[in-house]
């Protein structure tokens, strides 16, 4: 388990901001950011993640959703898998394989509710959704490593995404909305 409030601190002071562009970029007081990261106030779930935004920092994000439960679902540290690239990528191509495998013997033509699988049907898709579960933690990992390791550009690697799905007509993007203060 990670102490949010020191992983806070850590990598405020990595990224090279002070408490005043903290402040600044997350709009509130100078002392409010201060009460926060010296632990006399909780720091707001929504305020963490607008700070790991404001520094870029792929590490904060991953644990902050962790840590808040504020992520698609709560997920597992990748217990004894070192962060090195390396490490991480076999991981990957082992968990990338089984979902591959699991997710090739779905038959879900015409299936539009759980009434329509039968009993092996529905064993084998829910196989298949845990297969994709298992990719969370090492997506979550490869993502932090490689930005620890190589720079990787998340934030601009989720802007391409978005993109990308827009342009395929997957989602369609939102008017950019005002920031709001924390």
């Amino acid at each position: 388990m990670y102490n949010l409030l020191q992983v806070v601190n850590q990598e405020i002071s990595a990224s090279g901001y002070n408490q005043t562009d903290i402040a600044n970029g997350t709009y509130c007081t100078k002392s409010t950011v201060s009460n926060y990261l010296r632990k006399r106030r909780s720091m707001p779930t929504e305020w963490v993640r607008a700070v790991a935004d404001l520094i870029g920092s792929t590490r904060l994000k991953i644990i902050h959703a962790y840590e808040c439960s504020c992520g698609f679902f709560k997920t597992p540290y990748l217990a004894g898998v070192d962060d090195h690239p390396v490490t991480v990528k076999a991981v990957g191509i082992r968990e990338l394989a089984e979902a591959l495998e699991a997710l090739a013997t779905l038959d879900i033509e015409n299936k539009r509710c759980r009434e329509d699988f039968n009993r092996e049907e529905w064993a084998k898709y829910e196989c298949a959704m845990e297969q994709i579960c298992d990719l969370h933690p090492y997506i979550e990992k490869a993502l932090e490593s490689g930005q620890k390791y190589f720079g990787l550009d998340v934030p601009g690697m989720q802007k391409r995404l978005i993109r990308k799905y827009a342009n395929r007509g997957y989602i369609k993007e939102k008017a950019p909305r005002k920031r709001e203060a924390v």
